[in-house]
């Protein structure tokens, strides 16, 4: 079974239905209190609850306070590292599941989650075998990871109150347990693009910043390059009414070598560039509409320049509508329909061609 939110939903539906009894009910008669969860319940915003954590999200110019969802079968516990240990300790014995369960929930297998965890195999130097077990959790302002290796009884829990913008848990997991075998570890590295986000913020020169890019690019053991946090800096500073800066930044991208991306991480091109650069036109005339509305077209167009960068890269072939879809659903959401409706037709004036009528035809609308 695949980790799906939605499945889960219907899974405790499911629960309260057979049982008669709310899912969280049955969760705490369940699980909660056979494992001596005592200090586990449901996530809601009202009631107050001693020594509850806030969460708070990351962004490139500090933090904010993160909102507040539903709960559902899917997810929405708090909890503490002492409740989720006993948890831990509790699935040794048969108090949750019997053998034959465990024996399911934990195998081996190739798919990315099953039953609501990664399992994989670990080689340790003599070239002993193990099972490595990993779940993961995570709402607006929280995450959470947990890794069981059950041969060795260990387990590696980290609790975190702050949403990154890019999540290294699994780093720090990974360290830890290097740790703990004796064998040699990597300290964390720093983010290339937080770092890039001072210096494009303070102000400095352009040719300061790409040797500080250059820099950090050659310094792997200290510094972590994520096309996908640099693509996201570069829209941070469009949202922020700062396309020169957006422009810069695409440029330094381009910069990196072809052989150093993975075709999970869409890389910034020329394209980018020129919308950038035509944002920053717009809004030199002081035209704050204009600007807003071609900042959009530039942003929607290039996702989509993105997804079939993804495509030629990757063969993705019947994935691809999907792809198209969660762009431009999120880029829809995120400008409006009809702020990129009128992007467009600014482009094809720009270019001087008609708008066309009837909706958008100009190829990044669908």
């Amino acid at each position: 079974m695949q980790l799906v939110s939605d499945a889960y939903a219907v899974l405790g539906a499911i629960v309260e239905h057979a049982g008669g009894k709310p899912y969280w009910r049955s969760l705490r008669e369940r699980v909660l209190d056979r494992a001596g969860m005592t200090e586990t319940g449901v996530s809601y915003l009202t009631p107050l609850v001693a020594q509850r954590a806030a969460g708070y999200a990351q962004n490139f110019d500090g933090y904010t306070n993160a909102p507040h969802i539903g709960v559902t079968p899917a997810g929405g516990l708090y909890s503490t590292l002492r409740d989720l240990y006993a948890f831990d300790r509790a699935l040794y014995g048969d108090t949750l599941v019997n053998e034959q369960s465990k024996a399911r929930l934990f195998a081996v297998r190739r798919v990315i989650t099953a039953y609501g965890w990664k399992t994989s195999e670990d080689t340790l130097p003599n070239g002993t075998r193990r099972r490595v077990l990993r779940t993961t959790g995570g709402l607006p302002g929280f995450e959470a990871l947990m890794v069981r290796v059950p041969d060795a009884r260990r387990t590696i829990i980290l609790l975190s109150n702050v949403r990154t913008m890019v999540s290294r848990f699994d780093d720090f997991a990974i360290a830890i347990g290097r740790i703990l075998d004796g064998r040699p570890y990597a300290m964390p590295k720093r983010s290339v693009a937080e770092t890039l986000a001072a210096s494009l913020t303070g102000g400095g020169s352009m040719t300061a910043i790409a040797r500080e890019f250059d820099v950090m690019r050659a310094d792997t053991a200290r510094f972590a390059l994520s096309e996908s946090e640099i693509n996201r800096l570069g829209y941070f500073f469009l949202s922020r009414g700062a396309p020169s800066r957006a422009a810069d930044l695409f440029a330094l991208t381009v910069r990196v070598p072809v052989e150093s991306r993975s075709w999970l991480r869409a890389r910034a091109s020329e394209q980018d560039i020129e919308h950038a650069h035509s944002a920053h036109t717009a809004a030199s005339v002081g035209n704050e509409r204009q600007h807003r509305r071609t900042s959009a077209l530039a942003r929607l167009r290039t996702e989509r320049l993105e997804v079939h960068r993804l495509e030629r890269r990757s063969g993705i072939g019947d994935d691809r509508g999907l792809q198209r879809a969660i762009l431009e659903r999120d880029a829809h959401r995120a400008i409006g329909r009809v702020d990129v409706r009128a992007g467009v037709a600014l482009e094809r004036e720009r270019r001087g061609r008609r708008p066309t009528r009837g909706g958008c035809r100009a190829g990044c609308c669908g």
